[in-house]
């Protein structure tokens, strides 16, 4: 699916397999007016539910700081943590403009890579059109190339509700050591409470 977002988040297309629909769809969108984005990553984490594959990722693409939703970064940074959604976010600010985000550009970088981090997710900040691209290009190589791992936690933990750390180290044959491989997953988990 594709959504917009400036100072109103809207669904420009729905789930569909048709890429050249949705290429037609991608072509129609416009930067403009102000920017709702920790409105639209919570409306599009609420939009992936409605889809049919149990793997769900978001690649959101924004050109600027958020000076208009309803929610803080904070909060949508806790309710983000709580879904099965991995968000990968291209902040293309600086790309052929003067945008400077509002809180710099070093404290808005920290919080992409803070969110994209938090649900197994990464952040790319590109400079030109074609390292935008490649980043669009990474993520969806990245996707084909996921593995799932099971996890379960001792019993005393598992109704707790409080928030658990999760970290996954890679062992690899010397072979392979040296190939960059490296794992990422979701920062932690909600317990459910009893």
């Amino acid at each position: 699916f594709i959504l917009t977002f400036n100072d109103e988040v809207q669904v420009r297309q729905d789930f569909s397999k048709d890429q050249k629909l949705l290429e037609a769809r991608l072509k129609q969108v416009v930067a403009e007016g102000r920017t709702a984005l920790w409105d639209a990553i919570l409306a599009a984490v609420e939009h992936s539910h409605r889809g049919s594959h149990d793997k769900k990722a978001l690649l959101v693409v924004t050109d600027g700081d958020d000076n208009s939703s309803e929610h803080t970064f904070r909060e949508v940074l806790e309710l983000i943590r709580q879904e099965k959604v991995a968000v990968y976010v291209v902040g293309i600010f600086g790309m052929g403009n003067d945008y400077t985000p509002r809180w710099g550009e070093e404290e808005f970088r920290r919080r992409l890579i803070e969110l994209a981090e938090a649900t197994g997710g990464r952040a790319y900040f590109p400079r030109t059109k074609k390292e935008c691209e490649e980043a669009c290009i990474a993520v969806a190589e990245e996707l084909r190339q996921q593995y799932a791992l099971g996890y379960y936690p001792q019993p005393e933990l598992v109704r707790d509700g409080s928030w658990h750390g999760v970290r996954v180290q890679l062992q690899l044959p010397g072979e392979l050591s040296d190939k960059g491989l490296a794992p990422r997953t979701r920062a932690g988990y909600f317990a459910p409470r009893e």
